[in-house]
């Protein structure tokens, strides 16, 4: 019997960029151990302003990626896998 698997538009987007992805990542780590900050340039003020958003949200803000999207193609593979009984449902 085969399942029938939703489809995960979102999770492949984020596959197809992911080695990209993971050099920025490095790149951004890097900077952070250099004592770098990110930031970005508030035009009301006229100043710099630190750039508080995690690695992961500001990669996938560059990248198109939506991240909630992503979670909930997840869910609704962890559904699909857990509603077939599969051995592999049973792992958390």
């Amino acid at each position: 019997m085969e399942i029938e698997m939703p489809g995960c538009p979102e999770c492949d987007k984020m596959l197809k960029v992911a080695q990209d992805s993971h050099k920025l990542g490095e790149f951004i780590d890097w900077l952070n151990g250099q004592e770098i900050t990110l930031c970005t340039w508030d035009s009301y003020n006229e100043q710099y302003v630190n750039c508080h958003e995690n690695p992961e949200n500001l990669l996938a803000r560059y990248f198109g990626i939506d991240l909630k999207k992503v979670e909930q193609e997840k869910r609704a593979l962890l559904d699909v896998i857990r509603s077939q009984g599969s051995p592999s449902a049973k792992v958390a």
